[in-house]
């Protein structure tokens, strides 16, 4: 269908969408529409078109679309104020965005970016919201290079990542912030001149005040933007504030919306799937890798007399252990199972943890590669443990030398389909 707008006037689509420019000229969140360039719009996302011209667009919907236009622009005027303010700071300069669920922060963080590339600074936009992020996929920072208008931070390439292996930060507060100060650092040795930080949208609670406190305090950012509806943040801004801190509040753009579950969990999928698209199996010799994040290849491993001594004092046949100075990890057939008693008693016998996995619950299992250097090279879902061979057989778009696999606790298909959480092969 086609869809003309009078100048000065938005069209606000929803997806899933794909709109074309055929006449005019427009902008999407600061960024100029080229002419016959298709724009997708997912599911979930809603974008608005506004006309410097009478402008000509070609759309093509679903049941599932939405489609309004309106008088003037949806861009809160407080929102191009505080965009130029932040611009016209000294450079180089880290701008740190807060705000809940669904309140808009990767909406202002693409509209900063824009505005930022078009006064052509060096700009790169980290994304450190791990449930949701948009650059890297869920359970990773993500740091990208905004070298050319963006509408929608799912189309910037990762520059680089941080593995986090979760997607809720309450238990890896620390973690994360590493994350996010190591990208920083590599950022600043880039030269960058606009540093862009998006954060979770955890912020109820000591906890979560603690956690964005604490970030903000290592981070040291130039500029703080607190998007909120009312005072949701002001238990984590007034504190800063007092301590020296610019602080920004926003109210969220009315293009925010509450996304169901469904629909999260869709875009979560899509994240996964950009960095699995075209993936290969290859194996890898745990001998010639390290492994993180996993007890996993951290002891020696048992004799076949003592795997079958093993075996015979828990009553179930072990095709594999490893024994360090705490803990046995022991791994059981397939549909060999051990009850909690038992795995008392053993530690007990044996004065140490027991760890117990079966073969094959290694399935799924979410996995990040790095080089020599740490760099992070791409995600990788595990295959197969080949424990008699030390084999790790894995799908990955990966094609570089990987000198560190990092194991994570998300189950997913080898498309992107979540498969749920496990823990066993966590350290």
């Amino acid at each position: 269908m086609e869809k003309i707008i009078e100048k000065g006037n938005t069209l606000i689509v929803s997806g899933p969408a794909s709109i074309k420019l055929i006449e005019g000229k427009v902008t999407i969140l600061g960024s100029t529409m080229v002419l016959y360039k298709k724009v997708i719009i997912r599911r979930g996302k809603t974008f608005p078109f506004e006309a410097e011209t009478d402008s000509r667009f070609e759309l093509k919907i679903s049941s599932r679309s939405d489609i309004n236009e309106i008088t003037g622009s949806i861009i809160p005027d407080s929102w191009i104020i505080i965009t130029k303010e932040i611009l016209g700071k000294q450079k180089p300069c880290t701008i740190l965005i807060l705000g809940n669920v669904d309140c808009g922060k990767s909406i202002f963080c693409t509209f900063l970016a824009n505005h930022a590339l078009r006064m052509q600074y060096d700009t790169v936009i980290i994304d450190a919201d791990i449930e949701q992020s948009n650059i890297g996929s869920p359970s990773t920072i993500g740091l990208g290079l905004v070298q050319q208008p963006v509408y929608d931070l799912f189309y910037l390439k990762a520059y680089d990542a941080y593995f986090m292996g979760i997607t809720k930060p309450n238990t890896i507060t620390e973690r994360v912030i590493e994350g996010i100060s190591l990208l920083k650092k590599r950022v600043e040795e880039m030269e960058s001149q606009v540093i862009i930080i998006n954060t979770d949208g955890w912020i109820q609670g000591k906890d979560a005040n603690e956690f964005k406190t604490s970030m903000i305090r290592r981070l040291l950012p130039n500029t703080i933007v607190g998007i909120q509806n009312s005072n949701e943040l002001e238990n984590i801004l007034n504190p800063i504030e007092e301590e020296g801190f610019q602080i920004y509040r926003l109210k969220p753009s009315p293009l925010t919306k509450n996304i169901d579950k469904e629909i999260t969990k869709e875009l979560r999928e899509q994240s996964y799937k950009k960095f699995l698209r075209g993936n290969v199996l290859r194996n890898f010799q745990m001998n010639w890798i390290q492994l993180e994040y996993t007890p996993l290849c951290k002891g020696i491993s048992l004799s076949e007399n003592r795997l079958k001594d093993l075996g015979e004092t828990i009553g179930s046949v072990v095709i594999y252990c490893e024994e360090t100075s705490e803990e046995l990890f022991i791994v059981l057939e397939e549909e060999n199972q051990i009850n909690n008693d038992k795995i008392i008693e053993m530690e007990e016998l044996f004065t140490k943890k027991i760890h117990i996995v079966n073969d094959g619950m290694e399935k799924g299992l979410l996995v990040s590669l790095l080089d020599q250097n740490r760099h992070f090279l791409g995600l990788g879902v595990i295959s197969k443990i080949d424990y008699k061979n030390k084999k790790l057989k894995l799908f990955t778009q990966c094609r570089e030398k990987v000198s560190i696999v990092q194991f994570g606790q998300i189950r997913i298909s080898r498309d992107g389909k979540e498969l749920g959480i496990t823990k066993l092969f966590s350290g």
